[in-house]
């Protein structure tokens, strides 16, 4: 009869002892029955023994398992016939989902909850905590996808596992539609801020409205962009407001509701949200009144009230009302103007309507706590607005027909002294000083149209006035993204050089010497400018460039000012250039110099940002074929600059793919190539570290977007967005400050093309995070402010991997940097004081 061991109770414990591992076992039960009970009642059978697990149950181990774990850590992998496991307890445990120990390899188990069910925080499968950002989609607990990426949107699947469907965004600025009833003040941290208003009924009563706004529009100098703050008031027109320049505030009180109902309410505007103001004593519902505010507190007097007009005077000291209850005062009346006259300490109120809807023509002060009757107009208009100009250090008045300036002699009546006729082709003006142009500005309904027309004021002279913009079409319009500055830098040759911020323009000045066509703009990161190189008509006669230019300049910090490198490329246009961040290069090839293409390879350098180098490369192997209108992009995965098309000495277009890695050029020949072109846009997204292709000229104007993985053979995939702009060819390419790509203009089917279009994965209800408040997570995925890596582009410069950047303004980093503000980054910059 064989020997039979009995099984044995294994209660083990890992001691080491110098270099050598011991597994220590306590005989707990050595029986001879053949069978064994453990400690939790598992029965293990004879020739096995009890070892323990980690969550202090007992499981049945071979001589296999206890030998290959001899002498090895607790809790390391190990292998039985091919079976891979975990040490615990001295023997090896095989993995297997379902039994209530997880596998030290997390590959073949992240997780196991004793169970094959999925949907309650371990997959069916022990392969997935079910957690969103682990690289597994767990379709069991709503997930549509998960790249591995947690917290992290805008890639195709969003920091909350939801599929994101891509598509390119029309995101040009648009302008403020027509309606009455707006008030338009200094903005406190821009230039001028536009404020809710409506559109009128049918029959033309200015007092029901058939839709009234709650937006609010900010003037920046260049663009009208809508603002999106983090809470609104309600819809409303012909609500009193007025900036009060001691609290860097915009205050609001009243005005019609979209139901016609009389409000009451006191709301703020600091530059970046509206805060409601909470206050018991304030004054009754209305509309139509008029405000303005001294050195030390907002006066709001008159406008129409349930029970009809009011000649109430109130004063807000930016914590509760006051009524000043003056027998001396204006008659009641609704819609006058009111302006503070800081020379003279003074606040002048000029017209509005009495009850029967007649126009006032007298001129009031409140100094001193009084109300002073001044003068009286001999002329009357119902569409009154005043504003101060602080540099001529007078009141304008722009009415109907005719703007004026207020006469303030030390005695005798005031008066208004007509300088000029309104703004022209504007109807109903209203008046704010722009503190971007240093003039007053005019807005009101163009008198052919319903839409906004703008004029500015100088001297006496109206001009009119619109947003300013890239429109270059028919020209190439070069773009780069600037990281330090977290805008994209256009050059227009018809208008200027501008900074794209995301939501709207930023003109930075006129045409210069470089605003060429076929000039290439990159931008130098380490260096913290946006250099332009080469430019003019490529043509056998056309006159060529080789200079280089840096924005901006360090001392004027606005203008393109020229270097001089030593030992140039020779004059040419519409070359390929890119940065490599490895070697701290700006990398170009080819272009059109002379009266052909080229096929030379060259690297701008510097090392104190001062001082820059061109060098010759002499490449090693093949070069590409000699072309203009090619395009070059750094690749940060594999740190190559890739080189894809353009238009050969014959006029042929080019297909073929490049990589330079800085000695030799490499052919890709991938499966699957996008059909050749020249005059089309690449650039790398930041946010999935691919280059993306979109447009171009083939046989025709394209509208395709191609993207680049160079990894193995190399592979171009054609992307289907789900919504595609039109076919187009010479636009700006490159990222803004959402991490996306943004086309620019253009030119298609022989038409100019004058937009913004943004390739973007999103969902239509899924929030951006309002990365400058740092307490809010508004996309819910757990980071908030700047800790969320879906604002790093918008919170710090964009650094690729393995990259060694300069570190320029960063919002959350507790430093009010001068390119900073508090509607940039209230993280960082102190708040109006309240």
């Amino acid at each position: 009869m064989a020997h039979v061991r009995p099984a044995h109770v294994y209660d083990a414990q890992v001691i080491r002892v110098g270099a050598v591992t011991f597994i220590a076992l306590a005989c707990a039960s050595c029986v001879s029955s053949g069978t064994a009970q453990c400690p939790d009642m598992r029965l293990c059978s004879d020739g096995t023994s009890c070892v323990r697990v980690p969550d202090g149950t007992y499981q049945c181990a071979s001589d296999d398992q206890l030998a290959a774990c001899k002498q090895v850590d607790e809790g390391a992998a190990c292998t039985v016939d091919a079976a891979h496991g975990t040490c615990f307890g001295g023997g090896c445990i095989i993995a297997a989902c379902g039994d209530g120990v997880q596998d030290v390899d997390h590959i073949l188990e992240a997780c196991d909850d004793g169970n094959r069910m999925a949907g309650d925080g371990c997959s069916a499968d022990c392969t997935s905590a079910e957690t969103c950002g682990n690289g597994v989609t767990d379709l069991a607990v709503g997930e549509e996808c998960d790249d591995a990426l947690p917290t992290l949107s805008g890639d195709g699947c969003t920091s909350t596992c939801l599929r994101e469907f891509r598509l390119w965004r029309n995101v040009t600025p648009r302008s403020p539609g027509g309606r009455i009833g707006y008030a338009v003040v200094t903005d406190p941290m821009r230039s001028v801020v536009m404020i809710g208003g409506g559109i009128v009924s049918n029959d033309g009563s200015s007092t029901t409205p058939t839709a009234a706004f709650n937006d609010t529009w900010r003037w920046d100098g260049s663009t009208w962009i809508e603002t999106d703050p983090l809470a609104l008031p309600e819809r409303r027109m012909n609500a009193a407001a007025a900036y009060d320049a001691r609290r860097k505030r915009v205050v609001m009180f009243g005005g019609l509701s979209q139901g016609s109902a009389f409000t009451d309410d006191t709301f703020e505007w600091d530059g970046l949200t509206w805060t409601k103001r909470v206050v018991n004593a304030r004054p009754l519902p209305r509309a139509a009144a008029s405000m303005a505010c001294t050195a030390t507190e907002c006066l709001m007097f008159g406008g129409t009230t349930a029970g009809g007009l009011t000649a109430e005077t109130w004063g807000w000291n930016g914590a509760a009302w006051t009524n000043k209850q003056l027998a001396n005062k204006p008659s009641p009346r609704s819609g006058a103007a009111m302006a503070y006259h800081a020379k003279n300490d003074a606040i002048v109120l000029y017209g509005g309507t009495d009850a029967n809807g007649l126009r006032l023509t007298d001129i009031w002060t409140f100094a001193g706590g009084t109300w002073t009757q001044k003068g009286v107009n001999l002329t009357s208009s119902l569409n009154v607005s005043l504003a101060y100009d602080p540099v001529r250090e007078q009141i304008v008045l722009v009415e109907d027909a005719t703007t004026s300036v207020l006469v303030t002699p030390p005695s005798g009546l005031w008066s208004w002294s007509r300088i000029t006729d309104q703004p022209p082709l504007i109807t109903g003006a209203r008046i704010a000083w722009d503190l971007a142009s240093g003039q007053l500005l005019a807005i009101g309904q163009l008198a052919s149209s319903t839409s906004f027309g703008m004029a500015t004021l100088s001297g006496s002279t109206w001009s009119p006035a619109s947003a300013k913009q890239p429109i270059s079409a028919s020209n190439r319009t070069p773009a780069a993204f600037d990281p330090r500055r977290s805008t994209t830098v256009v050059l227009d040759t018809a208008n200027g050089t501008f900074e794209w911020t995301g939501r709207g323009w930023v003109f930075r000045g006129p045409p210069t010497v470089n605003a060429r066509d076929g000039v290439m703009l990159v931008n130098h990161p380490a260096c913290g400018v946006t250099l332009s190189f080469g430019g003019g008509a490529p043509t056998t006669m056309g006159t060529k460039s080789n200079d280089l230019y840096r924005f901006p300049d360090p001392i004027t910090k606005a203008q393109w000012t020229p270097i001089a490198p030593s030992a140039p490329p020779s004059p040419r246009t519409r070359v390929a250039m890119t940065y490599d961040p490895v070697r701290n290069v700006v990398v170009l090839f080819g272009g059109y110099s002379g009266s052909a293409p080229v096929d030379d390879t060259w690297e701008l350098s510097t090392a104190d940002c001062m001082t820059w180098t061109w060098t010759r490369r002499t490449p090693s192997g093949p070069v590409p074929a000699p072309r203009f209108d090619a395009q070059l992009a750094f690749d940060p995965v594999r740190q190559v600059s890739v080189l894809f098309g353009g238009q050969s000495a014959t006029s042929m277009n080019l297909g073929d793919t490049w990589e330079w890695n800085g000695t030799a050029w490499t052919q890709r020949t991938p499966i699957v190539s996008p059909p050749a072109r020249f005059g089309h846009g690449m650039a790398l997204e930041p946010r999935r570290q691919r280059i993306v292709m979109f447009g171009g000229t083939a046989d025709a104007d394209g509208d395709d977007t191609w993207e680049w993985d160079g990894a193995g053979m190399g592979t171009w995939t054609q992307l289907g967005p789900a919504v595609v702009p039109t076919q187009r060819r010479g636009m700006g390419f490159a990222p803004d400050i959402t991490g996306a790509l943004i086309s620019i203009n253009g030119a298609g089917g022989g038409n100019g093309i004058v937009a913004v279009e943004r390739l973007t994965s999103e969902l239509t209800t899924n929030l951006p995070d309002a990365c400058r408040v740092p307490t809010l997570d508004s996309d819910h995925d757990g980071a908030m402010g700047c800790a969320d890596p879906d604002c790093w582009n918008r919170c710090s410069p964009a650094c690729p991997p393995g990259a060694s950047c300069s570190v320029g303004p960063r919002c959350g980093d507790a430093i009010c940097d001068p390119a900073e503000d508090y509607q940039w980054c209230p993280a960082d910059c102190p708040a109006p004081p309240p």
